[in-house]
């Protein structure tokens, strides 16, 4: 309604439409994780976000990417994505270290070994171990010592010691 110095008057009715057009706020944080003794790891969307925001609420945040495996031990590069009530979405990447830190695990066979007709016996991993495993596979395996003669008959503590594929 208006009116001029003389206090006529005129009124008129229209309708407005509001819009969001404002993509939310995303914001990221880069994080270390490690897999689990399966070689696996899932995570959210809490570990990454940061705090976005939305005047209108956000109503999905989603990752690319949630499931880690041996594959992805190193620097992976995922993306964070808000989309708020009205359908407007945004975007931030976050870097995941992700860590193998679970060792592998050997187990030794418990036994007698026999001297050859020299009086020397050389041991390998393989002769003195039962199994082996490590979800990340394992790269080496070393024994220490690998060497016994005449003079050392009896009971000897033997080291198998296994590295997996990440160190």
């Amino acid at each position: 309604t208006v009116a001029d110095q003389s206090n006529n008057t005129s009124t008129c009715q229209t309708t407005i439409t509001i819009k969001d057009e404002l993509a939310p706020e995303v914001l990221c944080q880069d994080v270390t994780v490690q897999l689990d003794d399966n070689g696996q790891l899932s995570i959210t969307t809490a570990l990454i976000d940061n705090g976005s925001n939305d005047a209108c609420n956000i109503a999905i945040l989603a990752l690319d990417k949630s499931q880690f495996s041996c594959a992805d031990v190193g620097e992976n590069t995922l993306m964070l994505t808000a989309t708020d009530e009205n359908g407007n979405t945004s975007s931030c990447e976050a870097q995941v270290l992700v860590q193998d830190l679970t060792p592998p695990r050997v187990f030794c066979y418990e036994g007698t070994v026999n001297l050859n007709a020299e009086g020397v016996v050389e041991i390998t991993p393989y002769s003195i171990e039962v199994d082996k495993y490590d979800a990340c596979g394992i790269a080496s395996r070393e024994v220490s010592p690998t060497s016994f003669n005449c003079n050392q008959i009896g009971e000897n503590e033997v080291t198998i010691t296994a590295t997996d594929n990440n160190g």
